[in-house]
């Protein structure tokens, strides 16, 4: 079931179980950084621990939902 009433054309909500509609990519940019494909699922929640991280902010454990993704390639990483 959709929130949208007209269905007589192709409608993305981001919640049928096909791949168009799942799978919407989240990308990350700054200056210098080296490209590379996030291997495992993410999620939009992911997203503001994620740049806290790399802002230097701090999130006390058990505040928010989701978890940092590693935006550096390689053994380092961008999660504190």
């Amino acid at each position: 079931m959709t929130p949208i009433a007209d269905t007589t054309r192709y409608v993305a909500t981001h919640g049928s179980p096909w791949d168009y509609d799942r799978r919407v990519p989240i990308l990350f940019w700054r200056r210098g950084m080296t490209p590379f494909e996030q291997p495992m699922s993410v999620e939009t929640v992911d997203i503001l621990p994620t740049l806290a991280s790399f802002a230097g902010i701090t999130i006390p454990a058990g505040q928010i939902d989701g978890h940092c993704l590693d935006l550096i390639e390689g053994p380092e990483t961008s999660c504190r």
